[in-house]
């Protein structure tokens, strides 16, 4: 996995996704275990994509392609 891959993260509120931002893949999984981050598909164009994945799901991806 391409840990300079650019992604879109947002955090759930009031029932939907809040953009919080556009960063790297390792930026995104360096944030602190206590915001509950989504990112979007690491295989699609951040900011076009409406599918996010949990970023704990993305972590254990990123240590299996490793």
């Amino acid at each position: 996995m391409d840990r300079k891959k650019v992604v879109e993260v947002a955090v759930e509120a009031d029932g939907g996704l809040v953009p919080v931002g556009i960063m790297n893949l390792d930026q995104a999984l360096a944030l602190p275990d206590e915001i509950d981050a989504k990112i979007s598909q690491p295989e699609q164009a951040a900011g076009a994509a409406d599918l996010f994945v949990d970023r704990r799901e993305v972590i254990s991806k990123a240590r299996h392609s490793s």
